[in-house]
């Protein structure tokens, strides 16, 4: 995903605070995910927004309770994200980016974990009050340590 900045300053400040905004999402992702709050992390997506895993996909009107459910079997997770590329097209972008992935079922047994690592492919709407998801692509790539082995999204 080439990225171009604008040559105004104007256009320039705009640009930043836009890519700003969308990375800030981005951590405010993981760090719901992380403190498992379900109700912060549905409200991070537009209301057509989705998540669109491996093991399937859910709208924003499940997304708290269908979240909950996947991650249930992980006392602990510790999510990062690096190598953010953003495309910025008026009120509308796209983002790639990596993720690592821990997931604890013992916080007592901590050094048992079920690791991921892939990438998102992410769109986002800005509305009023802000950027937003509107789709969350995960790609897996690897895994390791103990099988990853989350719920279904669907009880």
């Amino acid at each position: 995903m080439p990225v171009t900045s604008p040559v105004s300053v104007e256009e320039q400040i705009a640009w930043l605070t836009n890519r700003v905004q969308i990375h800030d999402l981005l951590l405010a992702y993981a760090r719901c995910v992380d403190t498992k709050d379900w109700t912060g992390f549905a409200d991070l997506f537009a209301d057509d927004g989705r998540v669109v895993l491996p093991f399937g996909s859910i709208g924003k009107g499940d997304m708290a309770d269908s979240v909950e459910r996947i991650l249930a079997p992980y006392e602990a997770t510790h999510h990062l994200f690096a190598n953010v590329g953003i495309d910025i097209d008026g009120d509308t972008a796209r983002a790639n980016h990596y993720l690592q992935a821990v997931h604890v079922t013992s916080a007592g047994t901590s050094s048992r974990h079920a690791d991921i690592g892939g990438w998102y492919n992410n769109t986002y709407r800005r509305i009023p009050g802000g950027w937003r998801f509107v789709s969350v692509d995960l790609t897996l790539v690897w895994s390791a340590g103990d099988v990853f082995e989350p719920e279904d999204p669907t009880g």
